[in-house]
């Protein structure tokens, strides 16, 4: 029982870890989609904490690894097949392919990257305390990349 309730809490952690840390890209038919590559089999919870915060919006929110996706189309959340050249290249470049994005994507990006680092206190850096709460395996799919 102990073991089962550790394998639970871990399970929890991380889908709520990602929950924070995974970031929508716009395509270019307006669609949002998220990569990420869990640990564990957590993309039903993520797709139900999205679908209560972008209820108005469409999304596809794809396990890299098990190459699995939840796709909400603002009414139903649903298991979706995703082009394997799509994935393939995501898999290898670690983002989305530039020609699928939105064209005010690349901007968006890059202005976060400069809020970002903005607001970074280099002083106040703690790397062992970031890595705590943002373990590194989960930094390749960030936008900002600390």
């Amino acid at each position: 029982v102990r073991y089962l309730d550790q394998l639970s809490q871990r399970v929890r952690l991380e889908a709520h870890r990602l929950n924070g840390l995974i970031r929508f890209r716009v395509l270019k038919n307006g669609l949002l989609y998220a990569p990420v590559e869990p640990d564990f089999r957590i993309l039903g919870y993520c797709a139900d904490h999205f679908k209560t915060r972008l209820t108005s919006r469409r999304w596809i929110l794809h396990d890299i690894n098990r190459n699995e996706a939840m796709y909400w189309d603002t009414e139903s959340l649903q298991p979706i097949d995703v082009d394997q050249a799509f994935v393939e290249h995501v898999r290898v470049h670690k983002e989305v392919p530039t020609d699928n994005l939105h064209n005010d994507e690349t901007h968006y990006q890059e202005l976060w990257q400069a809020f970002h680092s903005s607001i970074a206190n280099k002083d106040r850096e703690n790397k062992e305390l970031q890595r705590k709460f943002m373990p590194r395996r989960y930094w390749k799919y960030l936008i900002e990349q600390p």
